[in-house]
């Protein structure tokens, strides 16, 4: 279950001193956080991702303070740490989990394959160790087969599927006992290519043949020994023998002919071995024998060769067709493990077919890593799309991430197929941090498929998209916050973005602003999102002295919109934003009659007479003893008191020459470099000037209601702006 309240509380965690606040959810269980820069975002999101890490938060400036972080959910259970995902804004890769590989559509179907895969597996397995003690090799059995029958160290199953009816049929394993190493080796091939061992293996050949020819029942073209015994065996086997059956045997040699009954197996084997001693005791050939004997006794590894020559004398003349003699000795092998060959061979078989009819069931299968990708590429305006390449692997679980195919496009060429490296560099950052979320949301898709209750820390994820691609990211939001599953806090620098999730993603009520006090952090409830003027100052217009004052830069803006800057009530509240030489004489009255006149009212303030300049005055002065908050008109308040009291102050100071200068746009910007010009830098008002120059142009010109720069800026920097210039030009 997720949690429906989170309490938190944090002491010095990477720079926040102190937090402690409470999430409680409502159906949406989002919650958004404004924090004005250098107040606590990044320091949030990394205590956050050291708790996913299974981490300590600490804080990195001042290692020796005991930093606590106590996340608890539903005043009972610590926060997992795999309940928890921190979203950077931007990292060059997004590191998936483990849990990415469960996005498939059809899990029965990928357990089958893998039930099919672990049955192959071990057959396979024991055929390996089979061939293993059959050989004496203990790696690359497999690959050798595959180089001796297909030429291929990949080609192992082919060898299988090649052979299989002759193992089947064989009867004998004539080169069982052969040690593979002694002959199959870089050494003894390099001998076998010298030309005069070729010579003296030529001349045994020559000789061999000649007695073989010369041989009473056998011939080295129809009917070897090594048939003989084959035939012997498959007699045996079939009872012929036992039934009281003879063998006859037609002698033919030096012109004479003739029979021989043969009545058992061990009789054949004894005519055998006695042609065989009768050869070998040949001395033409054992002369020849002992020639090539004397060319392997350099080093260990022909002596090796040699003493299998010795017992398998039969290998000899096989020498001059290498490859064939290996794959004699490797059928001889799998003869000799047959129960284990057949059964890999039918496990291969079968496998081979249901793989074929599951690949076919795969290929149709759409996973969820697919829909995560068209959706990416129907909403993302970036001049790239993608694709899977590896669909059918994904989805048997072969592999556990998708192969994204990048295409690049534009406006006149076909789409070419670029690689991601490539692609990063020619794309802009809001184009890779577009690539940079697709990770993100298949981890997120991944966290739902497996119903892990989570956590989601978004942090400025939408910084550097422009308008449409952060529309897309809210979308993405939107469909996260109907994930009963999930949670979410999204924090945020930028303002317009608040705006964007502000009752859509996040309930108005759930959206909070980041106050700094000292090293400690408050979360307020952050109002007036959306055009706070008509929702809340102009309500208050005739009632609240600060919300009145506030309203006057809204209300030039709407007579600048609405007829232009040359009208008198642009003159007029132009001399309320900058000290003129009326700005003193106007009156709450003209106030009211330029409000009445935009917005068709009759009403009017309760000290009508009094000047405007006086309670602008007043109101900073309340300001000045209210909390520090997100409250946007006290600070469009100060600004305002701050600006006249400066203009007032360097209009004084210069003397004749203020009336010189031309002010007719950039006021305060100009009185203020002729300030510099003539008292200099260490002038004791300089500083504060400086300041109020830097800081309230955006609190005051508020450019389409954009509140961004009014709550960016510190309430106790205002503040101290204001006390300053107060303390020293109107005691």
């Amino acid at each position: 279950m997720p949690f429906n309240r989170l309490d938190l509380e944090l002491e010095y965690c990477y720079g926040i001193a102190r937090l402690k606040t409470r999430f409680d959810t409502d159906e949406r269980g989002a919650f958004a956080i404004y924090a004005p820069n250098g107040t606590m975002k990044t320091s949030l999101s990394k205590t956050f991702a050291d708790l996913a890490a299974g981490r300590e938060p600490c804080d990195e400036m001042y290692p020796s303070r005991e930093s606590k972080c106590s996340v608890i959910a539903d005043g009972a259970d610590a926060l997992k740490s795999d309940q928890i995902l921190v979203v950077p804004p931007y990292a060059d890769s997004f590191q998936r989990s483990g849990r990415v590989s469960t996005l498939l559509v059809n899990p029965k179907l990928r357990d089958r394959y893998q039930e099919i895969e672990a049955m192959l597996d071990s057959s396979r397995e024991q055929f390996r160790k089979d061939m293993q003690k059959a050989c004496g090799k203990r790696d690359g059995v497999e690959e050798e087969i595959g180089r001796a029958f297909m030429g291929s160290a990949e080609g192992f199953f082919d060898a299988i599927r090649r052979v299989r009816q002759e193992v089947e049929e064989a009867e004998v394993a004539p080169f069982a006992g052969v040690p593979y190493g002694a002959i199959f080796n870089p050494k003894v091939e390099e001998l076998l290519a010298q030309e005069d061992i070729r010579d003296i293996l030529k001349e045994y050949i020559e000789r061999l043949n000649q007695l073989l020819d010369e041989s009473k029942f056998f011939s080295r073209k129809t009917f070897s020994y090594y048939g003989a015994e084959q035939v012997a065996s498959a007699l045996e086997k079939h009872g012929f023998f036992q039934a009281k059956h003879r063998l006859e045997l037609v002698e033919s040699s030096a012109g004479k002919e003739g029979t021989q009954r043969i009545a058992s197996k061990d009789e054949l084997a004894a005519l055998v071995q006695e042609e065989q001693e009768q050869i070998a005791s040949d001395t033409k050939l054992r002369k020849r024998y002992e020639k090539l004997g004397e060319k392997l006794a350099k080093n260990q590894a022909m002596r090796d060769f040699k003493d299998c020559l010795d017992s398998h004398p039969e290998i000899i003349p096989k020498l001059s067709e290498f490859q064939a003699l290996k794959q004699e000795v490797w059928l001889s092998y799998f003869v000799s493990y047959r129960e284990s060959f057949l059964e890999l061979a039918d496990a291969y078989d079968s496998a081979r077919d249901d793989r074929a009819k599951i690949q076919e069931q795969a290929q149709a299968e759409k996973t969820q890593w697919e829909e995560v990708i068209h959706v990416f590429n129907q909403r993302f305006s970036v001049p790239f799309y993608l694709e899977a390449r590896n669909h059918v692997d994904l989805v048997l679980g072969r592999v556990d991430a998708m192969e994204l195919s990048f295409k690049f496009k534009d406006e006149e060429g076909e789409p070419v197929a670029v690689e991601h490296d490539r692609l990063l560099q020619s794309l802009s950052q809001g184009e890779r941090r577009a690539m940079y979320l697709l990770d993100v949301l298949f981890e997120v898709e991944a966290r739902k498929k497996e119903e892990t209750p989570t956590l989601f820390v978004f942090d400025d994820v939408a910084d550097s998209f422009d308008y449409k691609n952060k529309y897309a990211i809210v979308r993405y939001l939107e469909e996260i916050k109907d994930w009963p599953d999930g949670r979410m806090i999204i924090l945020t620098h930028n303002f317009d973005f608040l705006r964007s999730v502000h009752g859509t993603v996040v309930h108005r009520s759930k959206c909070q602003i980041a106050i700094r006090e000292g090293g400690s952090i408050e979360l307020q409830p952050i109002g007036g999102i959306n055009n706070i003027f008509t929702k809340d100052w102009k309500k208050n217009f005739f009632s609240d002295k600060c919300k009145r004052i506030a309203s006057i830069p809204f209300m030039r803006n709407l007579v600048e919109y609405t007829k232009s800057i040359d009208d008198p009530d642009y003159v007029t509240l132009t001399s309320l934003m900058h000290w003129k030489d009326d700005s003193e004489l106007i009156k709450n009255s003209s106030l009211d009659a330029i409000y009445n006149n935009l917005f068709g009212t009759s009403e009017y303030w309760k000290d009508a007479e009094e000047s405007v300049w006086e309670t602008i005055k007043d109101a900073a002065d309340e300001c000045i003893d209210l909390p520090i908050g997100a409250e946007f008109h006290t600070k469009v308040v100060l600004a305002m008191a701050c600006r006249l009291i400066a203009d007032r102050y360097m209009i004084g100071s210069l003397g004749g020459n203020g009336g010189e200068l031309d002010l007719s746009s950039n006021q305060t910007r100009h009185l203020f470099n002729e300030f510099r010009k003539q008292k200099g830098d260490g002038h004791d008002m300089y500083d504060a000037l400086h300041r109020t120059i830097l800081i309230t142009p955006e609190q005051l010109h508020l450019n389409a209601f954009m509140y961004e720069p009014i709550i960016d800026v510190s309430g106790h920097e205002l503040k101290g702006i204001y006390t300053d210039l107060r303390k020293a030009m109107l005691d």
